[in-house]
């Protein structure tokens, strides 16, 4: 048996390879995605998108999806505030942050 040494590595196959399952697991775990959601989602087709975009706006959409933003409900946990109240939108903690975009004026 020949061994060939590997020149190039494909990291976003190995990426996926790795870290496809748990991310989808956390997800399904948090119900914010359905397994049906899932199943219909064109994984290829948000992969290319993904690499398309900047490392900047990619760090933005990561970050408001995920809800990891000054938001009233991280605003609170970070004790920068005593309540879950956004502050531009004037309105307690919501589910997702589609309903949050979706209040500002």
């Amino acid at each position: 048996m020949v061994i060939k040494k590997q020149t190039f590595y494909d990291h976003s196959r190995i990426y996926t390879a790795i870290c496809k399952h748990r991310v989808l697991a956390y997800w399904l775990k948090r119900k914010c995605l359905s397994l049906e959601a899932v199943n219909q989602i064109d994984w290829d087709v948000l992969a290319k998108a993904c690499d398309e975009e900047s490392p900047g706006r990619l760090h933005w959409v990561t970050k408001h999806v995920t809800e990891m933003c000054g938001i009233g409900k991280f605003l609170a946990c970070w004790k920068s505030q005593d309540h879950s109240h956004c502050p531009l939108a004037v309105m307690p903690k919501t589910k997702t942050i589609a309903t949050y975009i979706n209040a500002l004026p």
